[in-house]
């Protein structure tokens, strides 16, 4: 028969594996959305760029009906560019917001996720248009830094899922 501390300990160790579960699959979503808000950001910014100059060229026919077609095209696109970036824009905070309720305020860690969610997603604000040539300016940049502020996301993530993973295996 199994004393009630033995239930207890099982019990805990069952809800401490599913919060690892959880809390690695709500940072592997946050790493999705990331990269997804990356491309959308990217797409709305070259968009918005391209309905800008289409928008002054019908300005400048007189807003012709031959060239209507392809003012409504550009528009329709840019709509599309500008719901997809609020979505993983959204996603984002959402998966932030679980990801840091669900850690301690008071560990150091979490301080350091919570900064390098917010510089993941700053990064991506920066992302800019060059003016010239109609693509982003400041790709690699920003690319680059999504790259290495992941990496340094998975190191402080994986240092935590190390440590809770030992306390799962002494059953605390």
């Amino acid at each position: 028969m199994l004393t009630q501390k033995t239930i207890n300990a099982q019990v805990i160790s069952a809800n401490r594996q599913k919060w690892i579960n959880d809390f690695r699959d709500n940072i592997a979503e946050f790493c999705l959305l990331m990269f997804n808000h990356y491309d959308a950001r990217s797409g709305y910014l070259i968009t918005e760029r391209k309905l800008r100059v289409i928008t002054d060229i019908y300005k400048g026919t007189n807003y012709s009906e031959d060239f209507r077609a392809r003012y409504q095209d550009a528009s329709d696109e840019f709509a599309s560019c500008l719901e997809r970036s609020q979505l993983t824009h959204n996603g984002m905070d959402k998966m932030k917001f679980l990801i840091l309720l669900s850690l301690n305020p008071k560990e150091k860690e979490t301080h350091e996720i919570k900064r390098l969610m917010i510089f993941l997603k700053t990064s991506i604000n920066r992302l800019v248009i060059d003016e010239a040539s109609g693509g982003l300016a400041n790709v690699t940049e920003v690319y680059t830094d999504l790259l290495n502020g992941s990496e340094e996301l998975m190191e402080v993530v994986g240092g935590i899922l190390k440590r809770e993973w030992e306390r799962v295996k002494l059953c605390e």
